[in-house]
Parts: structure tokens; sequence; C-alpha cells
């Protein structure tokens, strides 16, 4: 999804965005979706490249202290650059387990659940080295499908007056995602 964003006076700070989940039928699955990720177009070219264009709500850290698959949640993960983390959200952690987590500071974080569902399994609890990398990402609700709404944070954009810039919204189709499923997502409404 494509779409640009100016501010009509003056700056403004950008934080979030909710989006919708569409599909058929009766609008997918939220499982039929994985990861979202919103880009901003560095080079202004009106192209996704995302060797060029800088990832503005999946930021990555690494991890510098072992994770026991035994670690029970909560707990705390210090000494992590996480200053253009969210205040929460979810971590995938070394590409294997989804992790719920909140910002206690700009270097530390506290795993607030583990083994976190994601499509139609809850991923495994594993042990996690000093070093690795993970990723604040963003998911439709994994345990209803009542809600179609997420919202997306991002490392906070200044949206300039008169000045427009574009971004795009990807997603990840899920492991799980059901055949004969379509799926999409929109901006509903331009409050949001």
């Amino acid at each position: 999804l494509r779409f640009n964003m100016r501010a009509d006076v003056g700056n403004a700070p950008w934080y979030a965005i909710q989006v919708e989940r569409t599909g058929a039928p009766s609008n997918g699955s939220n499982r039929d979706v994985k990861f979202m990720r919103i880009y901003q177009d560095a080079d202004e070219d009106d192209l996704l490249d995302t060797g060029k264009d800088r990832a503005i709500s999946s930021p990555k850290a690494k991890l510098t202290s072992d994770i026991l698959d035994t670690a029970v949640a909560p707990f705390a993960v210090g000494n992590v650059d996480v200053s253009s983390f969210p205040f929460s959200g979810y971590l995938w952690m070394d590409n294997k387990e989804l992790m719920a987590y909140t910002k206690v500071n700009n270097s530390s974080i506290t795993i607030t659940a583990r083994s976190q569902r994601l499509g139609d399994n809850l991923t495994a609890a594993v042990s996690h080295s000093s070093g690795i990398t993970f990723e604040k990402v963003d998911v439709f609700d994994q345990n209803s499908e009542a809600s179609r709404l997420a919202t997306i944070y991002i490392t906070t954009q200044t949206i300039e007056s008169g000045k427009e810039k574009t971004y795009f919204l990807t997603y990840d189709i899920g492991n799980e995602a059901k055949d004969q499923n379509s799926v999409g997502i929109k901006i509903s409404d331009r409050g949001w």
C-alpha cells in the first residue's frame, strides 16, 4: 500500500497509524497476515526498495545477554539500544519467537510475555544467545478474529507543512494463511 502524508498547517509529529485488514471470504483471517512494516520512500522515486527505503516501524537491536528457554516472563533485558522502539509491542526474537515487551527506558525493556501465537500455533520458547538480532514487529490480533484493526507504532516522524512524503505499508502472508482467502490492508479513516 503506497500512501502520502503532509501537514496542512505547521509541522506535526507522527507516532502511529491504524490499519484495517480486509479480504474474502468474510474478511479473511487475522492469521493470514504475519508482520506489517512501514517504509519511508527515502530516494523519492515512488518505488519500494527495501535496500534503500527506510523501515520506520520495525527497528532492530542486538541482544546483549542470553535469554534461556526456561526464563519466565516478566523479566528485564538491559544494555540494549531501544531508543527507536515504541513504549510497548511485539518482538520477533532471532526469527524464532514472538514476545511481548514494554519499554522501560532507551536501554532497557521488560519481556512481559513469551511464546506468543503467530498463525495457528504458539511460537516456541527457545534460548536466545547474546548478539542475536531482534526486531519490533506489528501483527493483527492472533488470538481473536473480532478485531480487524491494528495500530502500527513507528519511529517518530515529522510531517512537514506543505511537503508531501511517500510511505509504503507492506505485509507478509502468514505461514498458515488459508487457501482461497484473499487479504488486504486499508486505511479507512484519514484521522487514523
